[in-house]
């Protein structure tokens, strides 16, 4: 029996709302492994968000984080010790390659989901209350000027029903820390993690949250179509960060789920081994890798690395995918797969 993905999850009419969605969604995907798994054939796609890339240099690794919502970019590298490049001529390469530009504190204003005869603190009497696109009442509150982070972008749009510029922060320290994963093929454990955020490394990330509205035009927007207008500059700032420290060696990204085993022969991978466990006795989170390669142009060798993982990724696919030449370009033709 060639099983490689998780049992079904029983409902309960007991469960709330929430529960079961995520069980609805963790079965869907359950039976999507499943197909994936039966061998069926894999069709590339370019995937433009829910990624983390890894960039290899001599002077360690530059980490670029992609949120699946689409909302958010992180992008970590190694502190003063290892890292060559001034912190000026970092803040250079961030404000040419963003587009940014030192940030001015501006006018906070909050808003709070209220009842429909709220009249308390968090309402300032000369702004109404507003119902907002669920439904929510909403009360508005003057909270005087802030600089929300160092530095900011244009705004978004002239029109005021459309609010906010995108925040950009460069600091040694950030509130979400994350993992970035590395393959090392002939290591005796061949997944390598490094983190940045918290207190480790240097991290250049934009502002999670909107705080941006009517009453506060210049605050900052996460709103999707306003983040992802910044992934290819991400992606260039990677990669000329990438020539700072030394130049790329390998560029590793992850993928979340993809592919399963079944369908790497066919992708053209050989040498395929379970470093951990073995196709008939899936268990996840873990207890299975598998490591393939295939042959690239130039003689270079590609690695790829399936780790088990939860309902919701039942596989993470990590590629290894060697580089003499790193450009803005070619980390976006490495989002297909």
């Amino acid at each position: 029996m060639n099983k490689t993905t998780h049992a079904k999850i029983p409902l309960h009419p007991a469960d709330n709302g929430y529960t079961t969605a995520l069980k609805i969604l963790a079965n869907a995907t359950t039976n999507h492994a499943a197909e994936l798994g039966s061998g069926k054939k894999h069709t590339p796609t370019f995937h433009a968000r829910g990624w983390k890339i890894a960039i290899e240099t001599p002077c360690g690794v530059i980490g670029l984080w992609s949120c699946w919502l689409g909302n958010q970019f992180h992008l970590g590298y190694p502190g003063p010790a290892m890292c060559p490049g001034s912190s000026a001529q970092i803040d250079a390469l961030l404000k040419e390659h963003l587009g940014v530009e030192t940030a001015e504190p501006v006018l906070q204003v909050n808003a709070t989901a209220v009842e429909s005869n709220y009249t308390g603190e968090y309402k300032d009497p000369d702004k109404p209350l507003e119902a907002n696109t669920v439904g929510q009442i909403i009360a508005y509150q003057s909270q005087g000027l802030r600089r929300w982070t160092t530095y900011w972008g244009p705004r978004v749009s002239n029109d005021a029903k459309e609010p906010g510029r995108v925040w950009i922060e460069h600091s040694n320290f950030s509130s979400t820390a994350l993992d970035f994963r590395l393959v090392m093929p002939i290591a005796p454990d061949p997944l390598f993690s490094v983190w940045y955020g918290h207190d480790k490394g240097w991290n250049i990330y934009t502002c999670p949250f909107t705080f941006a509205n009517r009453y506060a035009l210049e605050s900052p927007t996460a709103q999707l179509v306003h983040i992802q207008a910044y992934r290819d500059r991400f992606l260039a700032l990677a990669s000329s960060l990438a020539q700072v420290l030394g130049g790329a060696r390998a560029v590793h990204v992850d993928y979340g789920f993809v592919v399963t085993p079944a369908q790497l022969e066919p992708l053209g991978y050989e040498n395929i081994r379970w470093i951990k466990g073995s196709p008939d006795n899936y268990l996840g989170w873990g207890n299975e890798i598998v490591l393939a390669q295939r042959d690239l142009p130039e003689n270079q060798i590609e690695h790829l690395l399936l780790r088990s993982g939860n309902q919701l990724v039942p596989w993470a696919a990590i590629r290894r995918l060697p580089t003499r030449a790193l450009t803005t370009q070619a980390l976006l033709d490495y989002l297909t797969f």
